[in-house]
């Protein structure tokens, strides 16, 4: 919850007009002060990244505590946050054979969610 609230509150003071993401009521700001605060404020930095079809990057930012936030980028430098969580877990492909993931042993109706 705190996190949330600090998310928040950095962005209202950051926040600015984004015509470009209709998808309601996001909390933007330029694509550097999203990442200065991420890491400031929760020793966030950017763990993957890939290009949407419409061609904005998202990415997801994590801490070493497992919080996580997910950015979506415009091209033109304005960022906005699309989703944040706990619990973050990063998958180590180097255990991947073939097609299949790793499953430590589990059976696919016992996989963690």
């Amino acid at each position: 919850m705190r996190r949330a609230m600090g998310l928040s509150a950095f962005l209202m003071t950051a926040a600015i007009a984004t015509p470009g993401f209709a998808q309601g009521e996001l909390m933007c700001a330029p694509r550097d002060e999203v990442v200065k605060q991420l890491g400031a404020q929760f020793s966030e930095t950017a763990v993957s990244r890939g290009l949407t079809g419409d061609g904005m990057l998202l990415e997801v930012f994590a801490s070493p505590q497992g919080t996580w936030t997910a950015v979506l980028s415009e091209p033109t430098g304005v960022s906005c946050l699309v989703s944040g969580g706990e619990a973050w877990q990063s998958v180590d492909h180097s255990l991947r054979t073939g097609t299949e993931a790793h499953t430590n042993g589990l059976k696919k109706h016992e996989y963690p969610m």
